[in-house]
């Protein structure tokens, strides 16, 4: 195995006790930083992929059976099951990361970065361009 993958260590602080073999050097940075930059787009996801896929899911209901209540439900339930589906991939990203950067954490930094941007991108459009409806509006 050392031969054909000489990147695996199988001795030294990065193996595991348990026999089990972790990349060493670079290509663990490389590794490191790929799982990364996927744990960014997946959080950055949450704020935009969650919501589009649930008004395309209740835009899709709503056409079908012309009934409001129906695709409201359709589109909070998957906007749940995105959501959900999404924190599951970015924990199991999240132990990758783990593994290979000696225990620490990248995902709730991630996390609380992409929600201070959909937070602040939201109000800025909303104050900005969507306006503050009628009840804000200026007489």
């Amino acid at each position: 195995m050392g031969a054909s993958r000489p990147f695996l260590s199988s001795a030294g602080p990065r193996s595991g006790g348990d026999g089990s073999h972790r990349l060493a050097g670079a290509p663990a940075r490389l590794a490191a930083f790929l799982i990364a930059l996927a744990m960014a787009v997946g959080s950055a996801g949450l704020w935009v992929a969650t919501p589009l896929v649930g008004l395309w899911v209740g835009s899709r209901v709503q056409a079908g059976t012309g009934s409001v209540g129906t695709a409201l439900l359709a589109a909070f339930a998957s906007a749940i099951a995105t959501a959900v589906l999404l924190a599951l991939l970015l924990a199991r990203l999240d132990r990758a990361y783990r593994a290979l950067r000696d225990g620490r954490s990248a995902l709730e930094r991630m996390l609380v970065a992409s929600a201070a941007i959909a937070v602040t991108g939201f109000t800025i459009w909303f104050l900005g361009f969507a306006g503050p409806g009628p009840l804000l509006a200026p007489r």
